[in-house]
């Protein structure tokens, strides 16, 4: 362990393959498949955004099903204690999803249940994850009825629900921002690579592809004797020569002291695998 620290910890910045996974990037992901799955999203975001403003039309049986069917704490946390909030969806999939219940709230239970399991997804998935997810638990609809529910629940979520909306929408519609950004660092990307001051610099930061793959980098990180590190986005700023804001992330060791600071950049062609000097990767991803 010493002699592979002390390598990392020489005169250059070098990769350790300890870093954790990363996510598939960009052109990975960016299948036939998945273009078609995020213009379903782009399109659903399109038709609630529109909606929005409006309310929704009278329906007792939706009311009575939102006073005597849907949990408080769902009300709350789901739907933000708005009746429309709750309508605008549940309409809009229940033309979707066929029913085979005897009765319109058995199908409103049904596709409630639909929507709140995607919403469940989305705390612990990436959108993604949550299609797969939810054609496998939901394998008695067609599906391309599910995928096609799924989007258009993922938009609604999005537009209801700000906390969630970066999880859900950062690694679609960021993209080509990401991507041209990119583009334009690539030079002093690979230039900073083996400086004495990468990562410890604005001018010189650590180059991550897109949102989330950060915070894998981030939490990876360590002194390097071992010791686990917190760290506290302090704010951004723009660089000279570097485009897109660079991030400026406080380390903290466990008793609270503060460690040093580093900067990253979330327009990378790649996810970085090299630790700025003063740095390691933690042990038990070597």
């Amino acid at each position: 362990m010493a002699g592979f620290l002390s390598k990392l910890f020489g005169k250059e910045n070098k990769p350790n393959t300890g870093v954790p996974p990363y996510p598939p990037s960009m052109s990975e992901v960016d299948s036939a498949e998945n273009k078609a799955y995020r213009k379903a999203i782009e399109a659903s975001l399109e038709k609630f955004d529109a909606s929005m403003n409006r309310s929704v039309e009278a329906d007792a049986e939706m009311e009575a099903f939102y006073q005597n069917n849907v949990t408080p704490q769902s009300r709350e946390m789901i739907f933000s204690n708005s009746y429309d909030n709750m309508a605008r969806i549940l309409n809009a999939l229940s033309e979707k999803i066929p029913s085979s219940e005897s009765s319109r709230t058995d199908h409103l239970n049904y596709v409630l249940g639909f929507y709140i399991s995607v919403f469940s997804r989305t705390l612990v998935m990436d959108p993604f994850e949550i299609r797969d997810s939810m054609v496998n638990r939901f394998r008695d609809l067609p599906t391309d009825l599910v995928v096609d529910c799924t989007a258009e629940s993922l938009a609604y979520i999005s537009l209801t629900n700000e906390k969630l909306t970066e999880r859900i929408l950062g690694r679609f519609f960021l993209r080509d921002m990401i991507e041209k950004n990119a583009a334009k660092n690539t030079e002093i990307e690979t230039k900073s690579l083996n400086d004495p001051q990468y990562g410890l610099k604005p001018e010189k930061p650590v180059f991550i592809n897109g949102f989330g793959p950060h915070h894998i980098y981030l939490n990876a990180l360590c002194t390097p004797d071992g010791v686990e590190l917190k760290n506290d986005r302090r704010g951004s700023m723009q660089v000279r020569g570097i485009e897109g804001p660079v991030d400026v992330y406080d380390l903290f060791l466990p008793n609270g002291k503060k460690y040093m600071t580093i900067y990253l950049c979330l327009y990378g062609s790649k996810n970085s695998v090299t630790a700025p000097r003063g740095l390691c990767f933690k042990a038990e991803n070597a």
